[in-house]
């Protein structure tokens, strides 16, 4: 299940692998492309309110006292979430919704867009 984070910056490979891809993905849109502070335990950083706790935790584990820059992955969030989804059919969409910080009704696309049509002709048969 982890041969695609082979693809993922290295900063959100690790995140990802001790936290869980949302939180990478959290991470990757609200700060991606950024130079971020991470400050030592104790001090309060410009972005602490934009990271949740454990990935911040996580951050000043690694990087306390340093600048990091947050990978730019915008490009392929989309793509990331979307596989994310598909790859849980039996978890509840509202859960989904959380756990990636997507709306309900963007969950709801995923899995729609996902569906194939019945009325859609094979062009093989």
């Amino acid at each position: 299940m982890t041969e695609h984070l082979d693809r993922w910056p290295e900063l959100l490979r690790d995140i990802a692998l001790e936290l869980g891809e949302p939180a990478a993905l959290r991470l990757a849109e609200a700060l991606g492309g950024q130079r971020v502070y991470i400050p030592e335990a104790g001090l309060k950083g410009s972005h602490d309110n934009q990271i949740d706790k454990k990935t911040l935790q996580l951050l000043r584990t690694y990087y306390a006292g340093a600048t990091v820059v947050i990978p730019n992955f915008k490009a392929r969030i989309a793509d990331e979430r979307r596989r994310y989804v598909l790859a849980r059919p039996d978890v509840e969409v509202n859960e989904l919704a959380a756990t990636l910080g997507i709306t309900y009704r963007r969950v709801q696309q995923i899995r729609e867009q996902s569906r194939i049509d019945p009325r859609q002709l094979s062009l093989f048969d």
